[in-house]
Formats: C-alpha cells, sequence, structure tokens
C-alpha cells in the first residue's frame, strides 16, 4: 500500500519538476535547446513510469517505460559528451604559443606548461 502512494507522490513531484526544464526548452536554443528538450523528455518519460506504477501496471510500468527512460537518459549522456568534445583548440593554441614565443628562452618545461594551460 505505501508503495502505490509513494508512487503517486513521486508521479506528482517529477511532473511538477519538469516544468522548468520545458520552460528552459522553450527559452533557449542551439544545442542547449537539444539537451534540455531530452533531458526533458526523460523527465516526462519517467513520470509516465511512475504513473502506471501507481495504477497497478507494474509490468508495463517496468517492462517498457523504465527502460525507455534508462535508454533516454543514456541517449542524453552521449549527445551530452558529443557537444562538449573540444574540436581541436588546444592544437591550435600550442601551434600560436610556439609560433608566438619561438625567440624567447624557454626550456621545454616552459612548453609543457603553455600546452597544458592551452588544453
Amino acid at each position: 500500500m505505501i508503495e502505490i502512494q509513494l508512487q503517486f507522490i513521486s508521479a506528482i513531484i517529477i511532473l511538477a519538476s519538469s516544468a522548468v526544464p520545458i520552460y528552459i526548452t522553450i527559452k533557449l536554443k542551439d544545442n542547449l535547446r537539444k539537451l534540455t528538450l531530452i533531458l526533458t523528455v526523460f523527465i516526462l518519460i519517467h513520470t509516465v513510469y511512475h504513473v502506471f506504477g501507481f495504477l497497478g501496471y507494474s509490468i508495463l510500468a517496468e517492462g517498457v517505460f523504465q527502460p525507455l527512460s534508462v535508454a533516454v537518459l543514456i541517449f542524453f549522456g552521449i549527445v551530452y559528451s558529443g557537444f562538449t568534445k573540444p574540436k581541436n583548440g588546444a592544437i591550435k593554441n600550442m601551434v600560436f604559443y610556439e609560433q608566438h614565443y619561438n625567440n624567447s628562452t624557454f626550456d621545454s618545461f616552459g612548453y609543457i606548461c603553455m600546452a597544458s594551460n592551452a588544453i
């Protein structure tokens, strides 16, 4: 009995918390909009999981909506890692530092420090 009540309370809290990502999805543009849209889809699917658990459809909830929400969350992680991947900016900075400080008297440690700062 307590598990059913917890499913209902969880569904209400999760649905209420989805208002912020929905609003952010509407206001943002480009990559952040895509990320918040995927996060919002995850939150809404997870809400549906709790609603079906509350209604007593535990096979449908745990067999369909729980794995689907996990898959969407993994997809969110993949998309996020694709957006945060560096685009060879560190190599360009290293070439700039080498060309800029070529006439200076830096030892190899100085180049290593500048390269680590560029990354």
